[in-house]
This record gives C-alpha cells, structure tokens and sequence, in this order.
C-alpha cells in the first residue's frame, strides 16, 4: 500500500506496524499489485477520487476473490480496462 500510493503522489511513513499518510491530493500513477486482490481493488476504488489514470498490474487474484468486481465497477461509473 504505501509504494502504491507513494507511485500517486502522496507521502507516506512505513511503519513496523502501519503507515503514516500525509495528506494531500491523489494522482494517478502504476501501481503493481503483487497478485494482492485487496491492494488491486482498493486503488481501482481509489482512481475515483485520483486526478490521473492509475494503472495497476498484476490483478489476476481479483477474479478469485470478487469474480463480479469490474462488472460492478462498471455498474458504478467506473472506467475500468482489463488488460492481458
């Protein structure tokens, strides 16, 4: 989590046990999910509020663990590509 969103523009502190986030404003960035469901979904959530395109690679463990997230996505507003 805390490469992804240093990859858009926010500050953070890893810490042992958390992280420290610096306020300010997204952007987007490339983010690899390293095959985590949960760090792919949330930074699809967060390109909602990102003033740039986030792409994020290495997704495939979404299809697992939320077979219906893209379509769900899409339902929402979401622009939301699935590459190869």
């Amino acid at each position: 989590m805390a490469a992804g969103l240093h990859a858009c523009g926010i500050h953070v502190e890893a810490l042992k046990d958390g992280l420290v986030i610096h306020g300010s404003k997204l952007k987007g960035g490339n983010i690899n999910a390293a095959g985590d469901h949960r760090v792919a979904m949330a930074f699809a959530m967060a390109s909602l509020a990102a003033s740039e395109t986030i792409h994020i690679s290495d997704t495939r463990n979404i299809s697992t663990s939320f077979p219906e997230f893209v379509k769900h996505a899409c339902l929402s507003g979401m622009q939301i590509e699935i590459g190869s």
